[in-house]
């Protein structure tokens, strides 16, 4: 997202990255990434790390790996595969593809729906402090300042928090179709809609 780097497939076990002008090409990842297909990996929006499918002990989960240094980490733990991962605009969740429900055996056919894994765990939608703000007397708002202030929006890079202490309970479905959910796009003017 920044330019400083462009990341490719070198082929069948290698995810390598480069400049735009050709040089400082470097090894970044090393295992199965789904050979001359590609499973698809994905640039995080501040230009820090890349999320990646990658094939271990027979199925496919999203690793995610910082730019400089660290090991890679899992965001998915399933028994079964999950595919093309999208970030999330404000860097605090991850879009993919699983075929994690709708199997039917003996075939093992399962059907893609689309999930988002949130990188901290969701606050829940009712406080404690909103239940007090219930017994409160209702302010007439004459004494509110009317100004029509502006948010300033900062030209910083976007802070990224892992917190995966229960992938479970961060992932939630999105899409359930009788379909098969694989390609999915974030709208450019919605960020909140796929």
């Amino acid at each position: 997202p920044d330019g400083e780097w462009v990341a490719y497939y070198n082929g069948p076990r290698e995810l390598r990255l480069v400049k735009p002008d050709g040089s400082g090409d470097r090894l970044f990842a090393k295992g199965d990434f789904g050979g001359r297909f590609g499973w698809g990996y994905s640039w995080a929006p501040n230009s820090q790390y890349i999320a990646f499918v990658e094939q271990v002990r027979g199925q496919r989960d999203i690793y995610i790996k910082a730019l400089e240094g660290g090991d890679k980490f899992a965001v998915t733990n399933t028994a079964y595969d999950e595919t093309n991962p999208i970030w999330h605009e404000d860097g605090k969740s991850l879009l993919f593809a699983s075929n994690r429900s709708g199997h039917s055996f003996p075939e093992f056919t399962g059907q893609y729906d689309l999930y988002q894994v949130h990188f901290e765990p969701k606050e829940p939608d009712f406080k404690e402090t909103d239940f007090e703000e219930l017994f409160k007397k209702k302010d007439s708002g004459k004494d509110k300042d009317k100004g029509d202030k502006k948010k300033e929006k900062k030209d910083e890079k976007i802070a990224i928090t892992f917190r995966l202490d229960n992938l479970d309970r961060q992932t939630e479905p999105v899409v359930r179709t009788l379909g098969q959910d694989r390609s999915f796009v974030m709208m450019p003017k919605d960020k909140e809609a796929v």
